[in-house]
């Protein structure tokens, strides 16, 4: 159950963490800087705790999915299925690098590469444009 007190733990922190993001770097840090904070406070929390990797991703997308339908009331349920797959998909490619490389910073590394990736393809997608 430590999966549980990390995805809140990492949804607390990635909340505060990102609202100063947008603050100063406002969409370009969305999209570029956030996956590299989610990540880290997601895989470090479960490490840290001894949590299950991908649970805790799909803890913490989950209550991502909570605040996208609280908040998004056009695409609410869309954005809802994307946070809780994506997250629970990095979660995934955190674990593999986990169980090959032993790493904690491989597990972040390959967390954020595929958070990144998601980001840039849904920028693009919605918003039909150069990414910042």
């Amino acid at each position: 159950m430590n999966w549980l007190w990390a995805g809140i733990l990492a949804a607390v922190a990635a909340w505060q963490l990102n609202k100063i993001i947008v603050r100063f770097w406002g969409e370009w840090g969305t999209i570029w800087i956030t996956p590299a904070v989610e990540e880290t406070v997601k895989t470090t929390g479960a490490f840290v705790l001894g949590a299950d990797l991908i649970l805790t991703h799909g803890f913490f997308g989950a209550i991502e999915a909570l605040y996208d339908l609280k908040t998004s009331r056009r695409r609410g349920f869309s954005a809802a299925l994307a946070s809780l797959l994506g997250h629970l998909v990095f979660g995934m490619a955190a674990q593999g690098a986990w169980t090959v490389y032993g790493s904690l910073f491989a597990a972040v590394a390959f967390g954020t590469m595929g958070h990144l990736a998601w980001n840039v393809l849904i920028s693009m997608l919605t918003k039909r444009k150069r990414i910042p």
